[in-house]
């Protein structure tokens, strides 16, 4: 039962960590111009490597406590996809100063520090799994990889419900599922329970990070971009809002 839970949480992170990083690129192409989106995948790259690195020098510890580490990676990457969130908005990063500005260079590292934290933990998260149930590698395998396609179809499908500026809403609330899971334990009359303090802890954190990205998550739009030479005419009404995959339309 409990290497079930821990298969379903890696299939339900699995999806999150795809959906987050795809999610970003829509972001990107919003406040900057999309191209600069595919950092995002070296991003994600450099976590997984970093994440690699963690385990090899941990592989004790974690081996010892796998459900704590299972439980504080899986939180880490909640709060830390809220982070990343409002923290990279600030950040003043204007790709048209490349040529000319060389501080440029110091802001776009930001955003592999800031979107690199959320990826250190999701495959942290992995790799924990790999390590406590590598008896059961080909599920492992097959459930990480499934979790990924579904995570494209996944996000593509929260584009027509949502504004790009709240697309990580519903992966953050997919990686809380995978906390409540790895947090679950069958009792002595057989029946699965939930430690009361680990509970309130993912609750209170789930809560406090779709709060912080409700509240200030909001996409800056650069100021060089034509739509934000539109938004300065003081004539202007908005007459129609709308949002797919195809991009966001006023």
């Amino acid at each position: 039962m409990e290497s079930r839970l821990r298969l379903a949480a890696l299939f339900l992170l699995s999806v999150a960590l795809i959906a987050f990083e795809l999610s970003i690129m829509r972001v990107f192409a919003v406040g900057s111009w999309s191209n600069f989106g595919n950092l995002i995948i070296s991003t994600a790259l450099l976590g997984f490597g970093l994440a690699g690195a963690v385990l090899t020098f941990l592989s004790g510890p974690v081996e010892r406590h796998p459900d704590a580490w299972l439980f504080g990676t899986s939180l880490g990457f909640t709060a830390s996809m809220a982070l990343a969130q409002v923290l990279s908005q600030r950040i003043p990063f204007e790709p048209t100063f490349l040529g000319a500005d060389p501080g440029q260079i110091w802001f776009l590292a930001l955003y592999y520090l800031v979107y690199g934290l959320p990826f250190v933990c999701g495959a942290t998260f992995i790799g924990i799994c790999f390590v406590v149930l590598r008896t059961r590698i080909h599920q492992l395998y097959f459930w990480n990889m499934a979790g990924s396609g579904v995570g494209g179809f996944f996000i593509v499908l929260c584009m027509y419900l949502l504004p790009p500026a709240q697309l990580v809403l519903p992966v953050m609330l997919l990686a809380f599922v995978a906390t409540l899971l790895v947090m679950l334990k069958p009792g002595l009359d057989g029946r699965l329970k939930v430690p009361f303090d680990r509970f309130a802890l993912a609750v209170g954190t789930t809560v406090v990070a779709l709060a912080l990205v409700l509240g200030a998550g909001q996409i800056r739009i650069s100021e060089y971009k034509s739509s934000s030479y539109v938004r300065k005419y003081p004539e202007l009404q908005l007459r129609h809002h709308s949002f797919s995959p195809a991009g966001e339309y006023h």
